[in-house]
């Protein structure tokens, strides 16, 4: 009799999700991969910032149609986990049908995290997430006055599309710490000035009084002994991973959602259990480059699990990359760009004359095909500018293609209309 086949589940709807379980059937194609994803559309979120102030491209960065999406080889479920029982090896999710129940060998946390608006609500349908989009929009678009909570990368990146896209508003960054702290001492005052040059004022202090999602009517919030009026309010940072549906478990989880995992991205309380993207281990911050190692080994690890072999040890990326070494702020003719060549592998730098900004002709001219004179800066000047910001600008709506099939598309019921 043969034996049966080994099952993976992998939950989540993101790349990490994808291309883990697209690295299982790489490594073992007998394994049965199932992906469980909480809506039943892609979106890409990089061009969410975008999109926000340019409701009119949201198809762009949106898949609505599953038999494009989907990878091949692998069954998709469609619904919010709700339970995961490691005694049982099984998941529960919130089918259109209701709870269902689904088993595993070995099951991959490839949630991502929770931010309002730049990613759907778990479970939303497209609809659903189309009128979002179009609604949030339209209330920037009539307001007056734009408070962004959060001084991280993506926050700064969308108060800067609203203030470049609309030059009259105001627009408010509360962050409890630095702006773009990320950047450190030698470069996070220069990217706070540069806010500040824009027209975007900052307001650093407890911001725990301010709403937690997305609000379109006007109101103020206390940040230390400041008051900040709005008519618009975004909470752009991140609300922690999506692992709530593993709460549950003892010894599971840290204090800030992320799965404790050990050297092979393996939970250490169960071990048939892994985490890609929503682990505990050493990462300077959530990014392509950091991620996709993971991706092929967890997916190594994985099938060495299951057939009883030894497994590899997780390395972290590009270790010396402690912050994307590329900033776009706005959108349009007054966009800054920003690139720190620091950040970059060597082979980057190669191509940008070794990371001098501003070198004449940088990138050389065998590379225009693909980007145009003074991406890295003008001759003589700092990798920084509107020359990056034009390199920059379209870059998100390109790279979606990389991770996500089927952007553009016309909805399937609409196309047969």
């Amino acid at each position: 009799m043969a034996e049966a086949k080994k099952r993976v589940v992998v939950v989540g709807g993101g790349m990490s999700a994808k291309h883990t379980a697209e690295s299982l059937l790489k490594k073992n194609k007998a394994l049965e991969v199932t992906i469980i994803q909480a809506c039943k559309f892609q979106e890409w979120p990089l061009a969410m910032p975008a999109v926000l102030v340019d409701p009119k491209r949201h198809k762009e960065a949106l898949a609505p149609n599953p038999s494009s999406f989907q990878a091949k080889g692998i069954q998709y479920l469609y619904g919010p986990v709700t339970f995961v029982d490691p005694s049982k090896k099984t998941v529960t999710y919130k089918s259109d049908k209701g709870d269902e129940v689904v088993t595993y060998d070995a099951l991959v946390l490839a949630t991502g995290f929770s931010m309002p608006f730049i990613y759907p609500k778990p479970g939303c349908t497209l609809q659903e997430r189309q009128d979002e989009v179009q609604q949030v929009a339209s209330s920037v678009s009539e307001a007056k006055s734009v408070a962004i909570v959060g001084g991280g990368v993506v926050g700064a990146e969308v108060a800067a599309m609203v203030k470049t896209k609309y030059p009259t508003k105001s627009v408010t960054i509360l962050s409890r710490s630095k702006v773009l702290e990320l950047y450190g001492d030698k470069l996070q005052p220069k990217m706070q000035a540069q806010l500040e040059k824009m027209g975007i004022k900052v307001v650093v202090g407890d911001c725990s009084a301010a709403p937690k999602d997305v609000t379109l009517q006007a109101g103020e919030v206390k940040v230390g002994d400041q008051t900040v009026n709005y008519d618009v309010l975004f909470p752009i940072y991140s609300a922690g991973p999506n692992t709530s549906f593993v709460s549950h478990l003892a010894g599971c989880t840290d204090e800030r959602g992320l799965v404790k995992v050990n050297e092979y991205l393996q939970s250490t309380q169960y071990p048939e259990i892994f985490a890609v993207g929503v682990g505990n281990q050493k990462m300077a911050y959530v990014g392509v480059a950091k991620l996709q190692p993971m991706w092929d080994l967890a997916g190594k690890n994985i099938v060495s699990f299951l057939g009883g072999k030894a497994m590899a040890v997780y390395k972290e990326a590009m270790p010396g990359t402690t912050h994307p070494p590329a900033l776009l702020l706005g959108t349009g003719p007054n966009a800054y760009g920003f690139f720190d060549f620091a950040m970059l592998p060597v082979g980057a730098k190669v191509c940008c004359c070794g990371g001098v900004g501003g070198f004449p002709f940088c990138p050389p001219p065998c590379c225009w095909v693909c980007c145009h004179p003074c991406c890295c800066g003008y001759c003589g000047g700092s990798p920084a500018g509107s020359g990056p910001a034009k390199c920059l600008q379209p870059l998100p709506w390109k790279f979606g293609g990389f991770h996500v099939s089927g952007l553009n598309e016309a909805p399937a019921q609409q196309a047969m209309a």
